[in-house]
């Protein structure tokens, strides 16, 4: 998606197609982060800075594979970071409290 905008932009704005497209060398796809946290063993993972927000197709788009990137048979909770998204984790238990 990154891409797509940069190519669309270089016309108008160089500089600016330059950055949308050096984004992508220093993020991590949605679909890879999941392969990551699950082979980590990472019970829940949240999903933000996210660099498309605001884009035509947000979050589908953006989120599209992360199910895919999760091992058959396996499991990983996650969420799209949200603002004013609290995570508790409370002292001596194992639970991750979510609050939206």
């Amino acid at each position: 998606m990154m891409m797509a905008a940069s190519r669309r932009a270089s016309r108008m704005n160089p500089r600016g197609a330059a950055l949308l497209a050096d984004t992508v060398t220093y993020h991590t796809e949605p679909r890879e982060t999941a392969e990551l946290a699950q082979s980590a063993g990472v019970r829940m993972l949240v999903l933000s800075h996210l660099t498309q927000a605001g884009m035509p197709g947000f979050p589908e788009t953006f989120t599209e594979g992360v199910e895919e990137g999760i091992e058959e048979g396996g499991q990983l909770d996650w969420h799209l970071a949200q603002d004013g998204m609290t995570l508790e984790l409370p002292a001596g238990g194992t639970e991750i409290n979510v609050a939206k």
